[in-house]
């Protein structure tokens, strides 16, 4: 399968791994960063956060870029408030997320 292909192929993926994702902090309860350091520690929490990263493993293929996965996670938890000169700003994690998986690293097994 060709890169474009391959890519595009991911990318209409990625709102059904975003849907996952968002059900299952649901299910948990989580709305804030306290909420995911509480649940955290529950071990039935780590084996459906375990199996959905499989699962979507499996669906890439066997291979994950950093780009589809921080996509994924900040599509699903959607923006971050920045203070920047006194004043705050709302940015969407993907333009922080995004490019971060694409310099930083490919490919990941």
């Amino acid at each position: 399968m060709g890169i474009i292909k391959d890519t595009k192929g991911s990318l209409e993926r990625i709102p059904s791994y975003v849907s996952q994702i968002k059900n299952l902090l649901l299910r948990h309860g989580i709305h804030n960063v306290d909420d995911l350091k509480r649940v955290a520690k529950d071990p039935s929490f780590k084996c459906e956060v375990t199996a959905l990263w499989e699962d979507i493993l499996k669906s890439e293929g066997g291979k994950l870029t950093g780009t589809l996965v921080f996509s994924t996670i900040a599509l699903a938890l959607g923006g971050v408030g920045i203070a920047t000169g006194g004043s705050a700003i709302g940015l969407p994690l993907l333009v922080i997320l995004a490019p971060a998986g694409f310099i930083g690293g490919q490919e990941l097994d």
